[in-house]
This record gives structure tokens, sequence and C-alpha cells, in this order.
């Protein structure tokens, strides 16, 4: 796995060993920045479920101003930490060491961009796009993408934000969603 494009371009990332992370793949990754590449430069970037960082990471190669990680497995904190030391972007990142769901409730920011990745077997993704609205962490002008298992259910609406496209990629789907 590595940085695709920007300042960091690549730059080799660790990836947590086991099981428990899936990361996005590079393939996956850089269509979904393709997508979203004129959103990127200045944005303040959310990595839900970051797993190894890989996808905030590539937000601030990108011309992020900022990304947060919230991930819970302190071997994945542990890549994420490791890959922001690499890329040189740990000024202008944090990290939360939290599930996902309680890091929310207590977050302040919003976001321009949001990345959500939860475990396929879990479906959090409409629970965690819900939180996440009812916390107002989202832009009015914000995306957020949720990647999920081809073939699972994906909502069309959560709160004012709709589906506006679902992608394809073999095992891999990912929907973006904006602000009605």
């Amino acid at each position: 796995m590595r940085v695709i494009a920007g300042n960091a371009k690549g730059r080799r990332l660790k990836v947590p060993k086991g099981l428990k992370t899936r990361p996005t793949g590079d393939r996956v990754k850089e269509a979904i920045f393709n997508i979203i590449a004129p959103d990127v430069a200045g944005s303040r970037f959310l990595d839900l479920f970051a797993g190894s960082g890989a996808m905030g990471i590539e937000a601030l190669s990108r011309g992020a101003v900022e990304a947060v990680f919230v991930e819970n497995d302190r071997a994945a904190v542990n890549s994420i930490k490791a890959n922001l030391a690499v890329t040189g972007f740990v000024d202008h990142a944090n990290i939360i060491t939290a599930d996902v769901f309680p890091a929310l409730t207590g977050l302040c920011s919003v976001f321009d961009l949001v990345y959500i990745d939860p475990p396929y077997a879990k479906q959090w993704g409409k629970k965690t796009i819900e939180v996440l609205i009812a916390n107002q962490l989202a832009a009015p002008t914000a995306t957020i993408m949720l990647e999920i298992r081809s073939g699972d259910v994906i909502p069309d609406k959560c709160g004012n934000f709709n589906l506006l496209s679902l992608r394809k990629y073999g095992d891999t789907s990912v929907g973006f969603y904006r602000n009605s």
C-alpha cells in the first residue's frame, strides 16, 4: 500500500497485521480520489474506522489541511502513527483511539470530506452517517463516502444526505452522499 499522489506520493504505508483490518486497496483509493479531487485541497477530512489511515493520509498528501482518524484497534493506531511520521503529516493529524460512536459524540469540528469504512459484517454504515449528522459534524457541502462489500444494501438517504452514486470496484463498493 502506498500514497498515490501529492506531497507524499510513492511513500509506502504500513498495514496492521492480522484480519482485524481490511485496508482499502490502491485501485479503489485512486478511483475515489479521482472523484473527489476538486474538493480535497483545503478540506478537513474525517477517516472513520481508519485502519492504516491510508485514506486520510492520501487526503493530506493531496492538500487537505487536517485529517482526523478514528480507530479503536491499537495495532491499527500504531500503523497510523508510523504512517503519519513517514509521510511528515503528524502536525496536520489527530488520532482518536476509541470506538467510532462515542468518538463522534465528542467531536466538535465540522468536516468537508468523511470516509466511513466499517467492518463489513457489522453493517454500521447507516448508523454512522446518522450519528455524524446528528452531531452536526458534516459541513453543508460535505461529501460522505461509505465503503461496503459489493452486494450489501446501502441506504438511499440518511438525514438530509442523499446517495448520489454507488461505484463498484470488484468486492468493494463505495457510496457517495451529498446534502440535498
